[in-house]
This record gives C-alpha cells, sequence and structure tokens, in this order.
C-alpha cells in the first residue's frame, strides 16, 4: 500500500531537511566536552561510552584552539568520518582536501589526517610537527604507535599550547589494553591511588616504568646504567568521560540508544556504560583464551605452595632499554610471583655481556639454585650469558633457543605440529591451561601477565603453527612480553629431542 503526502507535508519536510545542514559556528557542548577543551591537561583521554562527541572534540579543538593540527584514525577508510566532520563544524571558510589529506580555514589553520592501519604506517608522519595531535579511537592503535606520532607535538609560537587527546571506548580487544595502564589512575582496577574524573595527574618513565605523581615538579634523577644526572619534567594527563547523556543531538534519539541496547555483552556495557572493568573479546588467533588465563590465576592462593619443592625455573633475560630480566618459578601447579629485575639493577655502567651474565646469575641463584630443579633459560642475546654463568656441578640448567625449530614435536593431543621452540612452549602452556585436559595450574594474579600471555598470537604456514613474532607483540603491549616468556619458560618441560638438539 501506498502512502500519499499532501504538498504541505513535502514542504515542511524538504524544510526539515535543509534545517539540518544549515551552518553555525562551533560550540563546545556545555559538561565533558566544554571541560576536555579547558583542561589545561598536556595528554587528555576523553570519551568512555558511545555517543559522547569525541570526533566533533578533536575537530572543534582543531578548527578554533590551534594552529597545527593532525588527527588520526586506524584505517585510511575511517577519514571520510573526519572529513565530514570538519565540513560541518567549519563550515563554508574550511577547504578540504581528500587527495591530500588536509584542511584549511579561512585564518590560515592547517589540518592534517592521518591512518595507521599497520604498524609501520607510524615512519609516515616522523618528524612532522603539530601543536595538537588528535587519536580518534585510540585503543584501536598500538601504544608504540601513539607514543610515536606524538613525540612531535611542539610549536615555535609562545601564545599557543600544544596539547594531545585521545578519543575512546573501552578497549575490545587485548591490543587496547594499553590505554588503561597509560591512564591507570582513572581506569585501572585496584590503582593506589585512584584520580578523579578531570582531575590532573603527572608521569614520567623512569627505568622504562611508569611513574605518577601528584604534582608537576621537576626533580633530579640519576640513570642508574650512565650515571648522568637529568632534570625529569612530569608531563599531565587527565581522563575525561563523556557518553550518550551528554550528547543531546543523539541522547534524544531512541533508536540509537535501542542499536547501543541491542548489542551483545561484552560489547554492550562497555559501549553503553563506558565499563573498562568488563571482559575483552578474544581473537580467533589468541594462542591462550583470556578465560583461561583468567580461570588459572583465580585458582591461585597465596600458600598455594605449600610444602611442594620447587619444580621448575624459568629467566627471560635482556639488557638495556626498558626490557627485563625476569625469573618465575614453578611448585607443582603454582607458579610463584614474578621477579623482576631491570638491566640498571643489575649491572653497573660500562660492563660487558659476560659481566652482565655473571651479575644476573648472582641474583638468580638464591632464589632457583636447587640442583633438583631445572632452570629454563633464553638463550637469545644476552641470555646465553646468564646460562653460562648459571651452570654448575650437579645442577640442571637449559639453553631454551626460542627460534629453534621444532622437529616432531606436538601438542598434548599429538595432533599439532610447530614450526619453533617458542611456538611449541607457548602452546605447551595453552595444554597446561586447558579445562578439557584438566588443568590445575595456578598463574599470579598479575594484569600484565596476563597481558603478555594473552597477547600471543598464531598462523599456520605448512602445515605448522609459527607465533607472531616478538617485535609485534612489544609494538602493541608496548613493552616487551619478558612477563609471558619467562611463564612460559618455567611451565616448559624441555623435551628429549630438544635436549639432544641442544647437547645436553
Amino acid at each position: 500500500m501506498r502512502t500519499l503526502y499532501s504538498p504541505e507535508q513535502i514542504a515542511e519536510a524538504i524544510q526539515a531537511d535543509e534545517s539540518i545542514d544549515d551552518w553555525k559556528p562551533w560550540e563546545p557542548l556545555p559538561g565533558p566536552q566544554s571541560r576536555c577543551i579547558v583542561t589545561d591537561a598536556d595528554e587528555t583521554f576523553y570519551g568512555g561510552q558511545a555517543g559522547g562527541s569525541k570526533t566533533n572534540t578533536l575537530v572543534g579543538l582543531a578548527l578554533y584552539h590551534h594552529r597545527r593540527s593532525t588527527i588520526f584514525r586506524k584505517t585510511f577508510l575511517e577519514l571520510d568520518e573526519i572529513i565530514d566532520q570538519i565540513r560541518s563544524v567549519g563550515g563554508p571558510s574550511v577547504k578540504v582536501s581528500e587527495t591530500k589529506g588536509r584542511a584549511v580555514t579561512a585564518d590560515g589553520r592547517v589540518i592534517k589526517l592521518g591512518y595507521m592501519q599497520h604498524e609501520k604506517d607510524k615512519q609516515k608522519y616522523k618528524g612532522r610537527p603539530s601543536d595538537f595531535v588528535g587519536i580518534d579511537e585510540a585503543p584501536d592503535f598500538t601504544q608504540s604507535q601513539v607514543d610515536f606520532v606524538t613525540s612531535w607535538v611542539r610549536t615555535t609560537n609562545p601564545k599557543q599550547r600544544t596539547r594531545v587527546v585521545l578519543t575512546g571506548n573501552p578497549p575490545t580487544t587485548l591490543e587496547g589494553l594499553w590505554i588503561i595502564e597509560a591512564f591507570a589512575p582513572w581506569l585501572k582496577e585496584g590503582f593506589p591511588d585512584p584520580a578523579e574524573p578531570g582531575e590532573l595527574r603527572w608521569y614520567s618513565m623512569i627505568d622504562g616504568k611508569l611513574k605518577w605523581f601528584r604534582t608537576g615538579e621537576p626533580f633530579e634523577y640519576t640513570d642508574k646504567r650512565s650515571g648522568r644526572v637529568d632534570v625529569i619534567v612530569p608531563k599531565s594527563r587527565t581522563f575525561i568521560p563523556a557518553g550518550l547523556k551528554d550528547n543531546p543531538y543523539l541522547s534524544s534519539d531512541r533508536r540509537y540508544v535501542a542499536v547501543l541496547q541491542g548489542k551483545p555483552e561484552p560489547l554492550r556495557s562497555q559501549m553503553l556504560y563506558g565499563d573498562f572493568t568488563i571482559g575483552l573479546q578474544d581473537d580467533a588467533w589468541q594462542v591462550i583464551p583470556t578465560a583461561w588465563i583468567r580461570a588459572a590465576q583465580e585458582r591461585w592462593k597465596e600458600d598455594g605452595r605449600g610444602e611442594c619443592p620447587l619444580t621448575r625455573s624459568g629467566v627471560d633475560c635482556a639488557y638495556g632499554g626498558s626490557d627485563r630480566v625476569v625469573l618465575a618459578r614453578r611448585y607443582g601447579d603454582w607458579i610463584a610471583p614474578l621477579t623482576v629485575w631491570t638491566s640498571a639493577d643489575i649491572i653497573p655502567p660500562g660492563s660487558d655481556e659476560k659481566a652482565f651474565g655473571k651479575a644476573t646469575a648472582a641474583l638468580i641463584l638464591p632464589l632457583a639454585g636447587n640442583a633438583s630443579a631445572p632452570i629454563n633459560v633464553d638463550v637469545i642475546g644476552y641470555g646465553a650469558a646468564t646460562y653460562e654463568a648459571l651452570e654448575r656441578p650437579g645442577m640442571t640448567v637449559n639453553a631454551v633457543n626460542f627460534g629453534e625449530g621444532a622437529n616432531r614435536l606436538r601438542d598434548a593431543r599429538g595432533v599439532l605440529e610447530f614450526g619453533n621452540i617458542r611456538a611449541f612452549a607457548y602452546w605447551t602452556l595453552r595444554d597446561a591451561l586447558d579445562p578439557d585436559l584438566n588443568s590445575n595450574l595456578a598463574l599470579p594474579p598479575d594484569d600484565d601477565l596476563r597481558a603478555e600471555l594473552a597477547a600471543a598470537r598464531y598462523e599456520l604456514r605448512d602445515g605448522r603453527i609459527y607465533l607472531r613474532s616478538k617485535e609485534e607483540v612489544t609494538a602493541e603491549l608496548g613493552r616487551s612480553p619478558d612477563l609471558g616468556d619467562a611463564c612460559v619458560l618455567c611451565a616448559f618441560e624441555v623435551p628429549g629431542p630438544m635436549l639432544m638438539l641442544l647437547g645436553d
């Protein structure tokens, strides 16, 4: 049946459509959007829920508060939304070039548009200064991408402030978990000194670790490795939550609310309520399901070791930078809290690889030097020197080369084959946590450990399982998965064929 409209109804509909496109000078909405505009924070995370005018905020800042801006989306196709917002907010005075990915206002303000679908894409923006960088849907990016492109936030104009604004909802994949750590005082459960929304906190990276402060007062710090004394100037961060209720253009639209309410969990709570604590969706190629890791951590008890002696230890070594030396110890089905040292904690400035190995072994032996309990050491890089320094008569120290081939080694069900020892070792931990294999292994309740174990992905090549590279995992997590590797090593029983391969 056809619906017939009167001429008056048609004219009214046309007028309504035209009113939607009428341009008016942009003003921030009262509430969270205005607070995001006026905050003094160097770096702001804005959003949390769907419909909080996140993209509109970035465009408004670029058009009305900054001279040289860059706004990022994950993929090239997603830039269409930014372009539409620039035209809508800027009106006729803004000239947009979609081919060049930039917009210029009548008074000379420039907005550049960028995307980083792949990790290497960040290199395209090296050395390109902006006084404002906006990252739209920041949890879709890796931490290393965000850290890289925001390194060039600067200006030569003393009257122009600089800032970074990240927008987004709670992460829906494990790769986006870095945002919770980066804004831990507001988002991380159990953070010892939580912050209120909009409150400023200051941070610095000290010895590769994120340290939080209540004030931004500069302080002197002596680098443990080089002995150099630097003046550290902390930077400020804040989190400003915003959601559907703060956007009158969408909150009154029951159709949009119904769409969000109809999403399956956990996406519904993440988008509708900005819930950062609810579980994430696993990647289809994730080696160890997050639910299995959480179950193993929930099994862990402070006194779970009981009278069980040390069964096996795992050591992941690194030297320099933010990488860590991690010792993991297993007592039957109970893994003790991981012991972590930075290289600056271990070795004095100017020492060589051999000295590093000896110093590391001196820390490990009192904790894991049980003659009846083997020590598995990752011998790639500086691990080789530690392996040599740990060898003692009567002790079993296994040199584990993750890059070595895994010929004829199979999973617990005897079905899957592996391309190298790293893939086999991680899958061995997967099997140890598989509820269908009557798993009782208990992992320490460490958020960083859970994230690192869950970050492992696999692929099939020539009928064998391979893990994605450690460099890719490091890029997504913003740190090397040293905790995960050490845990895998301490749970890994070095097989006989591998012992022969290693010459033990």
